[in-house]
């Protein structure tokens, strides 16, 4: 599907916003697997030693100004108030890298890609796990003064059903969350009392 070089769009070199790049090396290009709207899988051509064994990657793009503006926001949630939650609830943030095409601006948000695998066996069991990692993840996120903000509660996560990360913070904002479930369970947080009715549904096969 073609190559994607994150430190050089059209040999226009990008301002690095982040030290955590440092992890990918220099002159980095993605062989592009496969993709959906502006997110993609890609491959690591050549990765350096820091990247370990990581080959493959989760790219988001943007091209718009208010698409970058939304990516810049999002990555600011990684590696801000999500920070020590990557790897855990939310996938690893690499860095993002802007730069033009032309006259046009252009970002790419590199995230850690995990594998999403389809519910096979024990349907009944995987779906009860999974709802139960993704509420924690939730509540995780919430403890850290996020709002998801995922619309219409559908909850955009990635990666297989003992593992699941949350993705897509480009509509967060900070909150001071008081929902606790054995003390205020009926007037708690909005979101945490979505997206957990959301799950219990899941768990109880309706979906």
């Amino acid at each position: 599907m073609g190559t994607i070089r994150i430190n050089a769009f059209e040999n226009h070199p990008p301002m690095v916003l982040s030290s955590t790049t440092s992890e990918l090396p220099d002159h980095a290009r993605f062989n592009v697997l496969a993709g959906k709207y502006n997110a993609f899988a890609a491959v690591l051509e050549g990765a350096a030693d820091s990247v370990g064994s990581e080959q493959k990657f989760l790219l988001k793009l943007a091209e718009t100004r208010e698409s970058i503006l939304k990516l810049e926001h999002e990555y600011e949630y990684y590696v801000g108030g999500l920070s020590h939650l990557q790897g855990v609830a939310v996938p690893r943030c690499f860095g993002i890298f802007t730069g033009s095409v032309g006259d046009n601006a252009v970002a790419c948000l590199v995230l850690e890609y995990l594998e999403t695998i389809p519910e096979e066996y024990n349907k009944r069991i995987q779906r009860k796990e999974k709802r139960e990692r993704l509420i924690s993840h939730i509540n995780k996120i919430h403890d850290a003064g996020v709002v998801i903000n995922h619309p219409e509660g559908c909850l955009r996560y990635v990666g297989p059903w003992d593992d699941p990360r949350i993705i897509d913070f480009s509509a967060s904002y900070p909150h001071v969350c008081a929902f606790d479930p054995e003390i205020n369970a009926e007037e708690g947080c909005h979101e945490i009392m979505t997206l957990s009715l959301n799950y219990q549904a899941i768990s109880n096969g309706q979906f």
